[in-house]
């Protein structure tokens, strides 16, 4: 496995050196970032149980080539399948479970398929076209509980068999056709005031406006497996972060079909003074802050652009190419807690200004162009099974270049 692991990491050395100094159009010019409080996604979470809706989008922002959903669903006690399997023809998900536990079924090979109608808000603002299905062929089932990540291609289908009391999670949708629209924080403080529920009226009159939506797409993906990483994956690589000095760490790549993604997870140690500003041309990122706290600033107009090099394992595994720089003129800073979300799309810098003590948070890469490369449960387990210095990208105890250079 570790030299598979090592193999890979060849291959991406080779692949990336081309990288170097070549400049790209960013995906996104000149886009802001987006920042979401914990306190907004728990006001969501506090309208679904008094009003008994399940999913809700919290904002859309528009990254480039994608746009990127931030939303958040709770499903409560479920002891029987109900209702019919879903899938979504163009928008792929990945769920990050917030509380609660369950039995999540996916597979791509469904039986009974009915289009999805218009009607139905989340056809029309959530996750776009697609089919309930009444059955899976070969599905696969995973036992999802706090910290899991799940990662559902567009055109896989998912249902939900069991859940013991409730289930919590962090929706982020891929949507590389811009099926669905964008949301702004003007456009969730004013959904907020609302009840969150549509009359058969208004779901009526809004399906006239999306009839489209229900004919028949081509899924994104198709039959493609889902991606499910168990916590305790994810904190096996936090534990050696803390161990080795390391920061950025990659625990799969994997391809949805018009995109690929990227599930890390990031650990920074107690800054007392501003980091260099970072940007990525091509790579949108997703935060979703798990612990800890810190100050962090972004925006797009960038002063004292120097390429990264090419032989930088960020470059190479984690973000593609892009620039480090001096400041960032007219950035706007926020304060992250534990709970926040911050969408930074490809061309926008990003710069930590201070860190309390640490700051720890689950990366989400979205890859449209598919410049960096997979990384499978297999290359994740070897992975562990070293030190990280040759993959993490960042800290102290990272490798500064590729073995042998």
């Amino acid at each position: 496995m570790r030299q598979l692991l090592f193999s890979t990491i060849a291959a991406a050395v080779l692949a990336f050196t081309a990288l170097s100094g070549q400049e790209y159009q960013p995906t996104c010019n000149m886009c802001p970032g987006t920042y979401i409080p914990k306190s907004e996604i728990d006001a969501y979470v506090k309208r679904a149980l008094a009003n008994k809706i399940t999913d809700q989008q919290v904002r859309a922002a528009d990254v480039g080539k994608s746009n990127v959903g931030i939303g958040v669903v709770y499903r409560g006690r479920l002891t029987n399948p109900e209702g019919a399997i879903a899938e979504h023809d163009l928008v792929s998900e990945l769920y990050h479970v917030i509380e609660g536990s369950a039995t999540l079924v996916l597979g791509g090979d469904l039986v009974g398929m009915e289009r999805r109608p218009a009607t139905a808000k989340t056809v029309r603002v959530q996750n776009g076209p697609g089919n309930n299905a009444k059955a899976m062929r070969d599905p696969v089932a995973y036992n999802l509980s706090a910290g899991d990540v799940v990662v559902i291609p567009a055109g896989t289908g998912h249902q939900f068999t069991r859940i013991d009391d409730h289930i919590t999670y962090l929706m982020v949708r891929f949507d590389p056709d811009k099926i669905v629209g964008v949301k702004s924080e003007a456009d969730s403080k004013a959904d907020l005031r609302t009840t969150g529920i549509e009359t058969p009226e208004e779901q009526r009159a809004e399906a006239a406006k999306f009839k489209h939506l229900e004919k028949h797409y081509d899924p994104t993906c198709r039959r493609c497996p889902g991606t499910h990483v168990p916590w305790s994956e994810v904190m096996a690589y936090v534990w050696r972060a803390r161990a080795n000095q390391l920061t950025d760490q990659q625990v799969r790549q994997v391809d949805i079909g018009k995109v690929n993604v990227g599930v890390g997870v990031v650990h920074r140690g107690r800054l007392t003074a501003p980091q260099a500003v970072a940007e990525h041309d091509l790579v949108s990122e997703v935060y979703h802050v798990m612990s800890g706290s810190g100050t962090l600033k972004l925006g797009p107009d960038l002063v004292g652009k120097e390429r990264r090099p090419a032989d930088l394992t960020t470059v190479r595994l984690l973000n593609g190419p892009g620039n480090n720089a001096k400041d960032i003129r007219n950035g706007v800073s926020y304060e992250l807690r534990p709970g926040d979300v911050v969408v930074i799309p490809g061309g926008t810098g990003h710069q930590f200004m201070r860190i309390d003590d640490h700051i720890t948070y689950l990366m989400v890469r979205v890859d449209p162009d598919k410049v960096t490369p997979h990384k499978t449960q297999a290359d994740s387990m070897a992975d562990l099974a070293t030190d990280g210095r040759e993959t993490a990208g960042g800290g102290a105890g990272a490798a500064s270049a590729p073995a042998g250079r």
